[in-house]
C-alpha cells in the first residue's frame, strides 16, 4: 500500500472512477485521518463557529 496516509486501499482502487482517484490523490490522499491525531485540548481554543473569527483586512 501506499505510504500516503489517506490513501485508497488497493483492493478497492479497481472498483473507482478513475476520475475520482485522480481527485482523492490530488487533494485528501496526502491529509492525516483527524482520528489518528492525538487530542489536545488546545483545539477548544480556537473559534468553533464557522465564520466566527475575527475579521480580516484584505487587498490595498
Amino acid at each position: 500500500m501506499s505510504d500516503l496516509p489517506s490513501a485508497i486501499h488497493p483492493d478497492i482502487l479497481p472498483r473507482l472512477d478513475p476520475e475520482y482517484v485522480a481527485i482523492h490523490n490530488e487533494h485528501i490522499a496526502h491529509r492525516i485521518p483527524p482520528h489518528t491525531i492525538p487530542w489536545n485540548p488546545d483545539v477548544r481554543n480556537g473559534p468553533y463557529i464557522p465564520g466566527g473569527s475575527p475579521v480580516r483586512t484584505v487587498g490595498a
